[in-house]
């Protein structure tokens, strides 16, 4: 697991708009892995999985334990990114294609960006992507699996 010594995961929520409110100083150390009552079907949980694979290998990405403020499903990985998310947000489009369904979307009055992701071009809805500076060159990036509402 890597140490942050800079930024925390703080402030991040997926409450319907998503944020990233504070960066803290203070030497912390990633949070552990987030506990969530919701379940997501062994399919999307492999798409998560596998796209999780290969969004880390194209950004050069380091695994860390998610926050547990997220509130994601224990599908969820946490990548840990030295890149700024506008030189991200091309990479990850460009690799994944057909398979993203639409573009980055960020809400007004937010930094962080989500994707949508089909397990196969133009297919239903996976995964979700959700990129959040941690500050100019550093970025975190949530992959999960899509659960039914």
């Amino acid at each position: 697991m890597r140490h942050f010594s800079r930024a925390a995961l703080l402030g991040l929520s997926l409450s319907g708009s998503l944020s990233l409110a504070a960066a803290q100083t203070a030497p912390a150390t990633p949070a552990a892995p987030a506990t969530s009552k919701a379940t997501v079907s062994a399919a999307t949980a492999r798409a998560a999985s596998s796209l999780a694979v290969e969004v880390s290998g194209a950004v050069k990405g380091q695994i860390v334990g998610c926050p547990a403020s997220l509130k994601v499903s224990a599908a969820a990985v946490c990548l840990y990114v030295k890149n700024s998310p506008a030189s991200l947000r091309a990479l990850v489009r460009g690799k994944l294609g057909a398979r993203a369904l639409g573009d980055w979307k960020t809400p007004a009055n937010s930094k962080a960006s989500s994707l949508l992701v089909s397990g196969s071009a133009n297919g239903p809805v996976a995964a979700y992507l959700l990129m959040a500076p941690l500050s100019a060159t550093e970025t975190l990036l949530v992959v999960d699996a899509a659960q039914a509402t």
